[in-house]
């Protein structure tokens, strides 16, 4: 019994995959997809719900924006802007000291190429967002 034929392996194998097979057409697509659908609303409805286990998946920033070390770094490394200065320093720390806005912060920089419109951007990214962000 230590030597098995090759038409008892293939013997085994032709009915596995006819109880495979079986199974398969046993779930009808458009049930089977509702129901996947019906999990993956009630496990997202999970995660959200309980915000630490969403902020293990995903970077949250709250509490994560040091005011005074934007401002320094924006001082340190913006030249020629002073207005952008003010205005991003008070748009920022206004939005992130509200606990529950009822807006997303949105910034519109406009100007001609090389203003420093994306160096703003990735000035206030690297001060919000804990995770260092990489260039694209």
């Amino acid at each position: 019994t230590l030597f098995r034929s090759p038409s008892m392996d293939l013997r085994r194998a032709s009915v596995a995959l006819l109880f495979m097979l079986d199974l398969v057409l046993a779930f009808e697509p458009v049930s089977l997809g509702f129901a996947a659908l019906g999990a993956a609303s009630a496990l997202t409805g999970i995660i959200t719900g309980y915000p630490r286990l969403y902020c293990y998946f995903r970077e949250c920033c709250e509490g994560a924006l040091n005011s005074t070390a934007l401002e320094k770094d924006l001082e340190k490394r913006l030249f020629g802007q002073h207005l952008v200065k003010k205005v991003v320093l008070r748009a920022v720390t206004g939005f992130m000291k509200n606990k529950s806005p009822r807006k997303p912060l949105t910034l519109s920089l406009h100007g001609w190429t090389g203003t420093g419109k994306n160096f703003v951007s990735q000035i206030i990214a690297k001060n919000v967002y804990k995770e260092e962000i990489g260039r694209a």
